[in-house]
């Protein structure tokens, strides 16, 4: 089980930056000079597409908390409702003009010891933000597609993705 695991989360991560417009650039990690993105997102799920049979769609309300940005750390619930954290990387970007995109990828595997399944979450797209020199803030948006990949016991997988659209809520 656990090199089905190692080789769907390679998949994940190849894929991941292939989402991300990383394909052709290697991803130089955001710290020194980035922006703050941390704080609250809120916004919404449009189910995609799925693969699986009896699996509840991906939509509705997303709420996500950036808690660290190096590593890159997302806090959400994951699909039973239990607090997650997602790690990943949030990558530099080479836009020279407002608004920047920051593209990043980001994955969370829950214990599914008790299931008959292994879960991969990855989340992949881009932080966009526009620098206003009046404000301290940097207003920013996610765009992403959040894929969830079941690799079952028997072998069977089952792959669901949404878009997420989402938005940083900022103090009054």
């Amino acid at each position: 089980m656990f090199k089905v695991s190692g080789v769907v989360f390679g998949v994940l991560l190849a894929f991941s930056l292939v989402l991300t417009g990383c394909e052709g650039t290697k991803c130089e990690p955001c710290e020194d000079g980035c922006p703050s993105f941390l704080g609250e997102y809120y916004g919404t799920i449009e189910s995609l597409n799925e693969t699986c049979a009896d699996v509840a769609l991906l939509t509705g309300d997303k709420y996500i908390k950036v808690i660290a940005q190096t590593p890159l750390e997302l806090e959400s619930r994951d699909n039973l409702g239990r607090w997650s954290v997602l790690t990943g990387t949030l990558c530099d970007t080479t836009d020279k003009n407002d608004p920047k995109n920051y593209s990043f990828s980001a994955y969370y595997s829950p214990d599914t010891t008790d299931s008959d399944y292994t879960l991969n979450y990855t989340l992949a797209g881009f932080f966009t933000g526009e620098h206003q020199a009046e404000k301290t803030d940097y207003p920013a948006t996610v765009t992403a597609t959040l894929d969830l990949h079941f690799v079952f016991d028997d072998g069977e997988t089952c792959t669901l993705a949404g878009d997420v659209q989402l938005s940083r809520a900022l103090p009054p």
